[in-house]
């Protein structure tokens, strides 16, 4: 694994002038753009999702127009490196908030789900349950609720300054629990962010991938030598002409042409028993280009694993059905990956032991700030645990106890350190686990449920809805990929930088919360997406219904343990398999998200990208991996193209899914 490169061995003028007025300007309209035109794009328009992901391709797509239009125009006066920096920084973690990260769930739980309380009464006490100042309303036919999820008639008799009137209380209170969470997750990546990127030198690819496309050109140039490289146009040449080929058999004049294949489909070789029994698509599956770029920069081991424990799970799966066995899948992976969790969690305090040792020990003799860091650690310390306090005060003022309130903010960060380590390592563009915050809560309070009590259950249950709902915008992975990314700031400049980050999300939680509820009220949140606004709502109050009951599982609580012991067992095995042998082919990182969507979708593009990875330093070493290092920057360019091309066309065709370009034929 090659060292990443810091900003004390950087040349001097590739580090020159990173936060100036014009990178906090160019910033800003950045961040702008992504809170006014995410929401309308995604839920007006139903187009292909403007972030969508942990590396949005229209991010860098706005990338490439600054590095290929826009500076060359300007000349001697073009953005240089750390500038661009600066402001895609605060563009990518904007990106956490307009959309999957917040905002598509977030008032959709606090509206729609009252709201579908009028059709469904044994909602009604569970609503109830919750403290006022919480939700606009707790009436289902009230005119705030039915206007919200249907948008104003023409004979409405309120205006939109009645609707944020309404809504003012219950926003000004959960942002005192948001802001808070949000202030936490930045000053806990603060917090490890040497131990990631210097210690572990995890290698950050979804951050080194945008570094590298914001190089400056050499003396007498107008842009960098990877830009100008023949093998990433070539590459990005095939890939926008594959994309823009099936796209366009989407209309009924080009139905009868055949697609280009980026898919294979074995489903029929697997419908007799036992293989009919797989859950996921092995069968069936697709090649997405960027992912395949993607996994081309991250260790072999890391992708090996990938694909190599999904296949090995569901074919033994099928093993187990075959013998007879009448365990159920979704079941058994729920408890073993709880097992895994505990035995990382375990695992990581051990691996960090004497970084959180030297943070303890800067923060009580209130030592300066470290060359290198953003801020003290103790300044970053005593912020974690103000920003912690502040979300558990919020929590415990809805009505939890305060060791539960500290349970749950504390379950919230740690789901989120995992989704954040998955993707600093094996870069995916999105992570999912197949089960969450709320799962372990209930796991902890599985053999007495009513030691919380209804209200108290319904608050846990809607604060961490809020925030783990869909894990492809989490802003913890945004926020440690972008003070990676502000490791090349100047040091005398980085407590600016971290201060420009903070506004940029403080803008974006304002605007972007501003645009979605005017949205709302002008088209009807109904509108906007059957799962958000029908299904999440009613799985949201569903879940704290199921939690508050006693446990009726099929399977016997010594079941559940072994298959927590199980769990914990294979991660231990993995990981010290990695400590005593350092050439071992598995990583423990890939059982994190075992049999969860995002394997699902991504593990045949992983296998591609692995094989094509180890072929080349197989037959080429390393002189061959570095020629082809910009025909796989290429894939992600032209995917990005084609992602924003087929955005394009879709406001003037009116895609039937949000997801268009994720579903174009092939």
């Amino acid at each position: 694994m090659s060292k990443m490169p810091q900003s004390q061995n950087l040349p001097a003028d590739k580090i020159a002038y990173s936060v100036t007025w014009r990178s906090a300007m160019l910033g800003i309209g950045l961040t702008l753009l992504v809170a006014v035109f995410t929401p309308f794009n995604d839920y007006v328009a139903h187009n292909t999702y403007f972030i969508g992901n942990n590396l949005p391709m229209s991010v860098i797509f706005c990338i490439l127009l600054l590095s290929l239009v826009v500076n060359p125009l300007l000349g001697p006066r073009r953005f240089r490196r750390g500038e661009m920096i600066v402001a895609f920084s605060m563009m990518l973690i904007a990106c956490a908030l307009p959309s999957s990260g917040l905002y598509r769930y977030l008032y959709s739980n606090l509206a729609d789900s009252v709201y579908q309380a009028g059709q469904n009464s044994s909602f009604i006490p569970f609503i109830h349950a919750l403290p006022s100042w919480m939700l606009a309303s707790k009436n289902p036919h009230s005119w705030v609720l039915r206007d919200f999820y249907l948008g104003f008639s023409d004979h409405s008799r309120h205006s939109y300054f009645d609707a944020l009137q309404a809504w003012a209380l219950p926003v000004v209170t959960w942002a005192c629990f948001l802001l808070g969470m949000f202030g936490a997750i930045i000053f806990f990546c603060l917090i490890m962010r040497k131990q990631w990127v210097q210690r572990e030198r995890l290698p950050y690819p979804l951050a080194t991938i945008p570094l590298e496309l914001l190089a400056d050109p050499e003396p007498g140039r107008r842009i960098n030598a990877l830009w100008r490289s023949p093998l990433l146009w070539i590459a990005a040449a095939l890939i926008f002409f594959i994309d823009l080929y099936n796209g366009s058999l989407l209309f009924p004049m080009f139905h009868n042409l055949p697609p280009i294949p980026t898919r294979y489909n074995l489903s029929n070789d697997f419908s007799q028993f036992p293989w009919n029994s797989i859950i996921g698509s092995i069968p069936r599956n697709r090649i997405y280009f960027s992912v395949v770029g993607v996994t081309f920069f991250i260790p072999l081991e890391i992708s090996f694993s990938i694909w190599f424990f999904f296949l090995a799970y569901n074919f033994g799966y099928v093993f187990l059905v075959d013998s007879g066995s009448n365990a159920n899948i979704y079941t058994m992976s729920a408890w073993q990956t709880s097992g895994m969790y505990a035995a990382y969690f375990i695992i990581t305090l051990w691996i960090v032991r004497r970084h959180i040792r030297e943070v303890l020990l800067s923060t009580v003799r209130f030592l300066p700030r470290q060359p290198d860091e953003f801020l003290p650690y103790w300044v970053s310390t005593l912020g974690f645990l103000l920003c912690v306090a502040v979300a558990t005060a919020f929590l415990s003022f809805a009505g939890l106890n305060w060791w539960c309130g500290l349970l749950v903010v504390a379950l919230l960060l740690f789901y989120c350190m995992m989704v954040t380590r998955v993707i600093a390592e094996a870069g995916l563009l999105m992570v999912d686990f197949s089960s969450g915050p709320f799962h372990a809560l209930q796991l902890l309070f599985s053999s007495n449920p009513s030691a919380l009590s209804i209200r108290q259950w319904m608050v846990a249950r809607f604060s961490m809805a809020s925030l783990w709902t869909d894990q492809r915008e989490n802003l913890m992975p945004f926020a440690s990929d972008v003070l990676r990314m502000g490791s090349e700031v100047q040091p005398h400049r980085k407590v600016r930088y971290v201060t420009l980050l903070l506004g940029s999300l403080v803008l974006c939680f304002v605007v972007a919360g501003t645009v979605n509820m005017l949205l709302s009220y002008k088209y009807g949140a109904g509108t906007f997406n059957g799962f958000s606004a029908v299904t999440f709502p009613y799985n949201t109050v569903e879940g704290a219904i199921h939690a508050a009951q006693p446990n009726t599982a099929s399977t016997s609580p010594l079941t559940h343990l072994l298959y927590v012991i199980e769990g914990a067992l294979g991660m231990t095995a993995v990981a010290g398999s990695r400590l005593l042998f350092a050439d071992s082919p598995f990583h423990p990182i890939a059982l994190l998200f075992l049999n969860s969507y995002a394997m699902d979708v991504f593990w045949f593009s992983v296998f591609i990208g692995w094989l094509l990875k180890a072929v080349i330093l197989r037959w080429g070493g390393v002189d061959l991996y570095k020629k082809a290092r910009p025909f796989f920057f290429g894939l992600i360019i032209g995917e990005s193209i084609a992602y924003v091309f087929w955005m394009f066309i879709g406001f003037f065709v009116g895609w039937p899914s949000g997801v268009q370009f994720w579903l174009l034929p092939g």
